[in-house]
């Protein structure tokens, strides 16, 4: 059966696969004969499993402070006497960069550091394997390397910097004594990982095969310029492909970019950033390259960046076209100011992808893009996304009625329902508001999904809002009958309709731009 490996130079470093810790002590039964060291204070205590597992429960609440549980965690890494289900309740929760500080000293008492200042350039490979097999043999016989396995083995949710991580080849050393070839939190279901302005792999070694959400942000930003766009795509490619094969169930991932990093080490940093490469041990121990595949169980990307207009865009398109077959949700967020007039109409902006026709979830959020939202857009999302769901368009729209560019009205939102029959939650920038009772056109209850209703802004005359805001309500209600109205909440009042009900969402109502 094959495994998937890391290589660092000239050693191959095996990754794991799963982890079972066999060493879990088993709770005192009831009926078991009494113990006759069973006679001291905190002995007792260590042994009521109910006081023990409510003090940890309690400590791994977020209202302790991150050193009250560093110092149960140092406690565990040096004592095994805890329960089981005790232990979990703290360690499967949360673990920070102070979390893990812990974990990194109690290995650094292994002796890690110090093996591998003991290596030399003139080394035989001989030498370098019998020193680190005697190394391998000292440390995993160790009590605290013992200790460290069992606690790491518990995490489920992390939130790390890489800062704060040791070399990779450090990292290397760790994976390649592993009793099972996992890696060290062999059970880690959600990673929160930044990445630091110096480019390290330390990553690649703590991705299990167990992951379904990884989040990682970078200290460089996507650029619309081609030329610095090319490092970030060759990157992403790479880095995707490495992610299809230690995290075969991969189902969220998010790339937050949020640096800018000098125009001359755009090249340096994606080139060096999570480059080890991936190779294939056989059972006759025979490398081979890994061969890129689909992230096939990859349903929701997020990418977010601030200085990116049209760039984000383009790298959802490709990601979801080459490497995620089976996305469905996609969320695209720039921060980046751009001007009316001075970037992309928002439909050009969309075209990449358009043509990705099974989401179900699409957030678009451009909240520093001043452009133009009209019936045209509206449509073209619609007939694009056949099988939409949830649909969130948050943009700083504008129109020109001199330019004959009109924002989409009750008839057009009716026709838009129509297109998408499966859509639960509705949220657009901007919707014309009537002069006089309008229909949405729909028959009655077309759409029993409809859970939630909201436009981001009414375009009225000056004072009129309020009336326009009344007759989209009651065409609103008139679409959708079996809604209750409970109150009176017309009055500089928004509106959401929830679980079958319209319920208050306030904000005023002003000639000027609303932002939520």
């Amino acid at each position: 059966m094959p495994q998937h490996v890391l290589q660092v130079g000239q050693n191959t470093v095996k990754v794991r696969r799963e982890y079972l810790f066999a060493g879990t002590e088993t709770p005192r039964s009831p009926t078991s004969p009494p113990d006759p060291d069973f006679n001291s204070p905190s002995t007792r205590l260590m042994h009521n499993r109910d006081v023990i597992e409510h003090i940890i429960s309690q400590m791994a609440q977020p209202a302790y402070t991150s050193l009250d549980r560093r110092q149960l965690m140092s406690i565990m890494l040096t004592n095994k006497a805890f329960f089981h289900d005790a232990a979990t309740l703290l360690w499967s929760t949360f673990l920070g960069n102070q979390g893990l500080e812990p974990v990194l000293k109690i290995l650094g008492e292994v002796g890690i550091q110090s093996y591998l200042s003991g290596l030399s350039e003139g080394m035989s490979d001989s030498e370098i394997a019998s020193r680190h097999a005697k190394f391998a043999e000292d440390v995993t016989t160790s009590i605290a390397w013992n200790h460290t396995l069992y606690y790491a083995s518990l995490v489920k949710t992390a939130i790390i910097s890489g800062v704060h991580m040791p070399q990779a080849g450090w990292l290397s050393i760790i994976s390649s004594i592993m009793p099972d070839h996992s890696p060290l939190f062999c059970s880690l279901r959600t990673l929160y990982w930044a990445e630091g302005f110096l480019p390290s792999s330390a990553l690649l070694y703590l991705l299990p095969t167990t992951l379904e959400i990884l989040s990682i942000s970078i200290a460089a930003d996507l650029d619309d310029d081609p030329i610095k766009g090319k490092p970030f795509m060759k990157w992403l490619a790479t880095f995707s492909e490495k992610l299809s094969l230690l995290t075969p169930n991969l189902a969220s991932l998010s790339i937050l970019c949020q640096g800018c990093l000098p125009d001359w080490s755009y090249q340096t940093y994606f080139s060096s950033l999570h480059d080890v490469p991936i190779a294939i041990v056989g059972t006759d121990a025979s490398i081979s390259t890994a061969s890129p595949r689909p992230i096939m169980s990859l349903q929701q990307f997020y990418l977010s960046s601030s200085h990116s207009s049209s760039a984000v865009f383009h790298v959802s398109a490709w990601l979801a076209s080459n490497l995620a077959p089976r996305l469905s949700y996609l969320q695209i967020k720039s921060i980046m100011v751009v001007p009316k007039g001075k970037g992309e109409e928002l439909l050009s902006l969309l075209a990449p992808i358009l043509t990705l026709d099974r989401l179900k979830t699409l957030d678009i959020l451009l909240n520093g893009h001043e452009l133009n939202f009209d019936t045209n857009a509206l449509f073209a999302i619609a007939k694009a996304f056949p099988a939409l769901e949830a649909v969130n368009i948050h943009i700083d729209a504008d129109w020109d009625y001199n330019s004959g560019i009109y924002p989409p009205d009750l008839e057009a939102v009716g026709r838009y329902l129509l297109l998408c029959p499966a859509l639960k939650r509705i949220l657009l920038p901007v919707i014309a508001g009537p002069r006089s009772p309008q229909s949405l056109g729909i028959p009655r209850q077309h759409n029993r999904a409809l859970q939630t209703v909201q436009f981001h802004k009414i375009c009225a005359p000056l004072g009129e809002h309020l009336r326009a805001h009344e007759l989209i309500l009651a065409a609103l209600l008139d679409a959708f009958p079996s809604s209750d109205q409970s109150g009176n909440f017309l009055q500089r009042s928004s509106w959401v309709l929830e679980n079958g009900r319209f319920v208050p969402y306030l904000f005023h109502i002003e000639a000027s731009p609303v932002f939520f």
